[in-house]
């Protein structure tokens, strides 16, 4: 039993900082010039039949 927990309990560690590593780096993203970059080329149109759901602002 107590192994089965440590188990879980050191996969639900590694999931966590997987998921951790991907907020971070689309963190950077969104505080970054390329962020703003991209979602002015959206604005203008320019990914038009590219899902760009990570360019919006309301998210």
């Amino acid at each position: 039993m107590h192994l089965e927990m440590n188990k879980s309990l050191a996969d639900s560690v590694t999931q966590l900082n997987q998921a951790q590593s991907s907020y971070i780096r689309l963190l950077d993203y969104y505080q970054s010039q390329t962020y703003m970059e991209d979602l002015d080329l959206s604005n203008k149109g320019y990914f038009d039949g590219i899902p760009c759901g990570v360019l919006s602002e309301d998210g």
